[in-house]
């Protein structure tokens, strides 16, 4: 029937969390951080996330985690 055809969907589901605040965020990126540069000798990543970059970094994280998911940033 017309109704079945409209409610089945191939394409995954899309999860989203909800985040509790930017200061959640800026830890969980601060311990990602410190675990890179723990794993690479010889390089120290010292970055500042303030709140734009961390805008555009969930951005990016959501495009190119999609298949064939590609940004191009000016």
């Amino acid at each position: 029937s017309e109704e079945e055809d409209e409610e089945m969907s191939f394409e995954p589901p899309k999860i989203y969390e909800e985040i509790p605040s930017f200061d959640f965020v800026r830890a969980k990126v601060l311990v990602f951080m410190s675990q890179f540069n723990e794993y690479i000798r010889g390089y120290n990543m010292d970055l500042v996330f303030f709140m734009d970059a961390l805008k555009h970094l969930m951005i990016v994280s959501r495009i190119i985690s999609n298949p064939r998911g590609n940004a191009l940033l000016v």
